[in-house]
């Protein structure tokens, strides 16, 4: 396998915020695969890694792009089941399993709440007791986790990964929005300040035709593993524009056309909102 000597980064306007993905040869038997090499691309899928650096440099994401998928209600359900991370076994701050959530519940967990569902905004929202005040549990076990988001909803690859990088953060800190790490990205990168609005908008829905695939620290095997699940086309990750829904994201976050038209455009003021969002 080849990897092109020059690093590619998907167009954004915010690329300075994550400068790596980078590259790597193909391993040889005197340069053996280290463990934070970035890659360009991961046959056949095209997978893109990135370093969040400077502030986490030892957080790793994953993105695939793929479209037209045939398996999609298939890949729906194996989110919903699969088993969790050993991040996500146990609650950092109180010790409790959340594998006690119930199947409505779980559908939360991938960011799909009915409009119709009782009570959805609650169970959209944090189960777990608030952290007391000045107490911080950082937890024992790694991140690590798999999710997909509706490539609609996003207006560049940064979305995600200041997503990623705040859920992260606030789950290290026990001070987690939500009651799962999957639901907390989810949260983290949709710039609703409302939990079962932002699932509903940045979540995937067994109906969609094309998905986000986010994979957030795991290792080549674990990424191919998930990846050969969905059936669909893998496409190259610069076309994630294509498909973002400009309309329905201005409706959402109520971007103005004044916002739209400052330097970096209607993407910066996306991405704008998300980092103020916790201010």
């Amino acid at each position: 396998m080849h990897f092109p000597a020059e690093p590619h980064q998907p167009s954004s306007p915010f690329s300075s915020m994550f400068p790596e993905p980078g590259c790597t040869a193909a391993p040889t038997a005197d340069r053996p695969v280290k463990k934070h090499d970035t890659m360009e691309r991961v046959e056949p899928y095209g997978l893109v890694t990135y370093r969040l650096a400077p502030l986490r440099p030892d957080i790793l994401v994953t993105m695939g792009l793929c479209t037209h998928v045939r398996n999609m209600p298939e890949v729906f359900e194996r989110i919903i089941q699969r088993p969790r991370a050993p991040a996500e076994t146990v609650s950092p701050r109180t010790g409790s399993s959340t594998s006690e959530c119930k199947a409505q519940g779980a559908h939360v967990s991938v960011g799909y709440v009915p409009a119709d569902s009782p009570g959805s905004e609650l169970q959209a929202a944090r189960t777990e007791p608030e952290a007391e005040s000045g107490s911080v549990h950082r937890p024992d076990k790694p991140v690590s986790t798999w999710l997909c988001m509706n490539p609609g909803s996003l207006v560049g690859v940064d979305q995600v990964l200041l997503g990623v990088l705040r859920a992260v953060e606030h789950y290290e800190d026990g001070k987690m929005k939500t009651n799962d790490l999957r639901k907390e990205i989810l949260y983290c990168a949709s710039p609703s300040r409302n939990i079962a609005q932002a699932l509903r908008h940045i979540g995937l829905r067994p109906e969609m035709p094309h998905l986000v695939l986010v994979m957030v620290q795991m290792n080549e095997d674990e990424q191919k593993e998930t990846c050969s699940g969905i059936h669909g086309q893998w496409s190259d990750l610069s076309k994630l524009g294509e498909l973002t829904d400009t309309q329905y994201i201005k409706s959402l976050v109520g971007i103005t056309e004044d916002e739209a038209a400052l330097p970096g455009g209607f993407p910066a003021a996306v991405v704008g909102r998300l980092a103020s969002k916790f201010i």
